[in-house]
Formats: C-alpha cells, sequence, structure tokens
C-alpha cells in the first residue's frame, strides 16, 4: 500500500456503529490499557468529543476527513493530491458540500497541503487538553 484516506459523512456514527457492533472486543482490548494514564484520558476525550458531537453548534459539519497517509518513500509524488481529490469528488457524488479537517497545532506541514488544496482554517480548538489544533474547512466544488 502507497497511501490511504479515510473520511466519513458522520464520524458520531462511525463510533456508535463500532461500539455497538464490536462492544465486547473493544473493552477486551481497551481494558488492559485503561490503568495507563495516557490511555485513559484520550478515552475520556474521545468520549466527551462524541458527546459535544450530540450538541452540535450552529455551522458545524458532519463530514469529515479522519487521516490520509502516504508511505514515506512515495511522497512528493503528488499522491496525497490524487487522494484527496478523489476524496472531494466522492463527497460531491453524495451531496456533500462542505467537510472538516482537524489538525495538529505543531503539524505545520499538514496545515499547509490542505491549505494548498483549498482549505481555510475555520478555528482553534483544542481536542485534548493543552494540545491546540485547527479545524479546517473545505467547500467541495461542483
Amino acid at each position: 500500500m502507497i497511501g490511504f484516506v479515510s473520511a466519513a459523512s458522520d464520524r458520531c456514527s462511525i463510533y456508535v456503529l463500532l461500539w455497538k457492533q464490536n462492544a465486547a472486543a473493544l473493552i477486551f482490548a481497551i481494558l488492559p490499557r485503561l490503568f495507563s494514564g495516557r490511555v485513559a484520558k484520550k478515552l475520556l476525550d474521545l468520549i466527551d468529543y462524541i458527546s459535544r458531537q450530540g450538541k452540535k453548534r450552529k455551522g458545524d459539519l458532519s463530514a469529515e476527513l479522519l487521516s490520509m497517509v502516504v508511505a514515506e518513500n512515495y511522497r512528493g509524488q503528488g499522491i496525497a493530491q490524487l487522494l484527496f481529490k478523489q476524496l472531494t469528488v466522492e463527497f460531491r457524488r453524495r451531496g456533500i458540500e462542505r467537510f472538516k479537517i482537524v489538525v495538529g497545532g505543531g503539524l505545520q506541514q499538514a496545515q499547509r497541503f490542505y491549505e494548498k488544496m483549498g482549505a481555510h482554517k475555520a478555528r482553534k480548538m483544542e481536542f485534548h487538553p493543552g494540545e491546540p489544533s485547527w479545524e479546517y474547512v473545505v467547500e467541495v466544488k461542483r
């Protein structure tokens, strides 16, 4: 594999579906790690994020690019641009006009890439306390 992109038309629904279909396996996988403060904190942050998604502010977006990766040996060859463009084609096909991308504050290279692809910074946020991130918004062209 040289790269992939993952996205959701509704991120919260993914977590709900994952929990409904795999609750026992998830508990079994997470339980030993819960005694690690870092893992427990991230899990609580995720639960908080999901609960806040149910209380969306006006204008909040459900569609989201979740992750995009290109293997190191293949970077700089336009693969990320192709993946991103294909994602916008798929969102357009599904009738989604805008989507968001949450990018860590320290990931300047990723921020520059998304800005080059037409994303604009919408707001500064903290998914994990003390770790600032930027929410970018992309308008899907018709």
